[in-house]
């Protein structure tokens, strides 16, 4: 009992100096009245704080994120401060129509603020959260577990009943594409916007050049920190939902900050979850397959950059993402996605998995269809041959030089009278005529001499660097 009155005790006397969370406006020193966000769709954001402080507030910071990450923004806010009342405010725009700093539709934004007074006591707001959504578009929604499904009404309740049918394609798609990839669905919350009007649905999109919106036609994107899809209701609209939906899904299972998952991967999956049933797609790879002109998909890590390329690598990853699947079970699909998100490369993962490589794999697959393998060969060029260079010993040099110089004297022997004084008559000719043209350096211009020098330089540089000198 007096240890439980020693401890209340001591809890008492250190509670007044633990800086406070404002919770309510019973704080003696800092009040707050409110904060809010106006939402002023596409363009910006305003973050408001009021309240009132007995001291002079010397500084006023926004935290503030959107979507599911842990990396929140930090920016000091202008205020002011009357001297009558006490009363302050401070407020922050923050532009959204830039693409570092666009926010799609749908996402959770959370913030707060810090107060610091002159007399450095500090005061953090609790934190509160808003859906960015437009305000000047009447927003319903409906739920499936951790699934949001976002739309606006155009008549009736004609959208309302199509958003619930995709609604329950997409939860469909999550329950059986979470645990392949090892989540767990409801702690992965998720975001749908469906939009009705492509015109308003390319103001929901990041900023891009008026020359690619006029020639691309976006039916769907993913947002994987933020956990958003945002997707053009149309006959494919339940296809293209749970594709987006996917790469959401295989990014949070399998994403590090050691690797990036290839396209063939992203893609194949994204397709494989989507259902289709006979599109473009499939039949591209069927005329690619019977013309023996298939991609060899696992060398991608993005997309090929022929646009009559594209569509065929979609759909011949997603044959290959079955296969794998299917012959090898979900079972191995889980544990090649773990591995990935433990920070090995995507070769070492299907190794560790599928006991191939990623080559090994594919083939294996293209052997399952009947299309050719993919050779795994690799012509090694000839390296060139140097030529070889006996090292001469000092011992040698000098015989050889010997060698030369009897051989010489033999010649000279054999020569007539006649022929020695026409040849000493030359050589002293020659002789002066050189000494006349020389520098002065001396050297001997006899044959032995000049190739006991030439074998020196061989020798010498070879003797110094066997011995380590050089």
């Amino acid at each position: 009992m007096k240890k439980n009155i020693v401890l209340l005790s001591l809890l008492i006397f250190l509670f007044p100096a633990l800086d406070l969370i404002a919770d309510d406006n019973t704080n003696p020193k800092v009040s707050i009245k409110e904060t809010n966000i106006n939402i002023n769709f596409p363009s910006d954001i305003t973050f408001n704080i009021t309240g009132s402080s007995t001291e002079q507030i010397e500084s006023i910071n926004l935290l503030f994120k959107s979507g599911q990450g842990n990396t929140s923004i930090i920016h000091p806010l202008e205020f002011t401060q009357h001297e009558n009342n006490n009363e302050f405010q401070a407020s922050l725009k923050w532009r959204t129509n830039t693409s570092e700093r666009y926010i799609p539709q749908g996402s959770l934004i959370e913030y707060h603020f810090t107060i610091l007074t002159k007399s450095e006591y500090n005061l953090t707001t609790k934190a509160n959260t808003i859906i960015y959504l437009d305000p000047n578009q009447k927003w319903e929604n409906i739920k499936s577990g951790s699934i949001t499904f976002y739309y606006s009404e155009v008549y009736g309740s004609v959208v309302k009943k199509r958003s619930e049918k995709l609604l329950q394609i997409i939860s469909e798609t999550v329950d059986i594409m979470s645990p392949l990839l090892g989540l767990e669905s409801k702690n992965h919350p998720l975001s749908i916007m469906l939009f009705n009007d492509y015109d308003y649905m390319t103001k929901s999109l990041p900023p891009k050049s008026d020359t690619i919106m006029r020639n691309l036609v976006t039916e769907g994107q993913a947002f994987t920190s933020e956990g958003v899809v945002l997707v053009l209701d149309n006959r494919q609209t339940s296809a293209t939902a749970t594709h987006e939906l996917t790469h959401i899904l295989l990014d949070k299972a399998a994403k590090s900050k050691y690797i990036n998952i290839p396209s063939w991967l992203h893609e194949g999956l994204a397709e494989y979850a989507s259902h289709l049933s006979y599109t473009a797609k499939d039949s591209i790879f069927e005329k690619a397959l019977a013309e023996d002109k298939l991609l060899n998909i696992t060398k991608y890590s993005s997309p090929p950059g022929k646009p009559k390329d594209v569509l065929l690598f979609y759909g011949q990853s997603e044959q290959f993402i079955k296969y794998i699947i299917t012959n090898f079970g979900n079972d191995n699909f889980t544990k090649f996605i773990k591995t990935l998100k433990s920070g090995k490369s995507i070769n070492n993962a299907i190794l560790d998995t599928y006991e191939l490589d990623k080559t090994g794999l594919e083939n294996k697959w293209r052997k399952h269809i009947g299309a050719s393998l993919i050779s795994t060969s690799i012509k090694k060029p000839k390296a060139p041959v140097s030529p070889i260079i006996k090292p001469y010993t000092l011992k040698e040099v000098i015989t050889n030089s010997k060698k030369v110089t009897e051989e010489n004297k033999n010649k000279n022997s054999s020569i007539s009278t006649k022929e020695k004084e026409a040849t000493s008559q030359n050589q002293i000719t020659k002789e002066t005529s050189m000494a006349n043209n020389n520098s002065g350096c001396g050297l001997s211009q006899s044959n032995d001499v000049v190739i006991l020098l030439s074998l020196l330089f061989i020798f010498i540089p070879f003797r110094l660097k066997k011995n380590n000198i050089i």
